[in-house]
């Protein structure tokens, strides 16, 4: 009887250590969201209004930046904040970011002010508040029917 105990205590020791071995976490592939933002990223389209807005050529000017709205994020520090810089067809921009709790984030730029096509002039980062990665895409809303949703570039 006594060795049928130590069996029983033997097997749900193994099992025990197995679910822990498989249930933990390796960190190396964990991807933080400070680690999603990094990189360089192109406006696939905009939600306005909860209708999806995509790039044409007659709402853009594809001789110029090939029409693309294009953002590059840097890795964000420790304190969330991180760097950004792109171009909104004609226009370039340069500013910081700073992820905050409940994926609120905040924007400081600043732009030239040449006029945009209608594809360049809906993209209005500073208005941004709030971010999700969804399919590998990152979307920027300003509210819950408008966004910019972005692809990696």
């Amino acid at each position: 009887m006594k060795n049928f105990y130590n069996l029983i205590t033997l097997l749900l020791s193994l099992t025990f250590i197995t679910l822990m071995v498989s249930c933990s976490e390796n960190n190396e592939d964990v991807i933080t969201d400070a680690q999603i933002f990094e990189g360089n990223w192109k406006v696939s389209f905009y939600l306005v209004d909860g209708k999806k807005i995509i790039k044409t050529d007659d709402n853009t000017w594809p001789d110029v930046n090939n029409g693309d709205v294009t953002i590059g994020f840097s890795l964000p520090g420790e304190n969330g904040e991180g760097q950004i810089s792109g171009r909104s067809v004609l226009n370039q921009f340069n500013g910081s970011y700073t992820l905050k709790e409940n994926k609120s984030i905040t924007f400081a730029v600043i732009s030239t002010l040449a006029l945009d096509p209608e594809w360049g002039s809906l993209f209005s980062i500073e208005e941004v508040n709030k971010y999700d990665y969804k399919n590998n895409q990152l979307i920027l809303y300003h509210n819950d029917d408008d966004a910019i949703v972005l692809d990696r570039n």
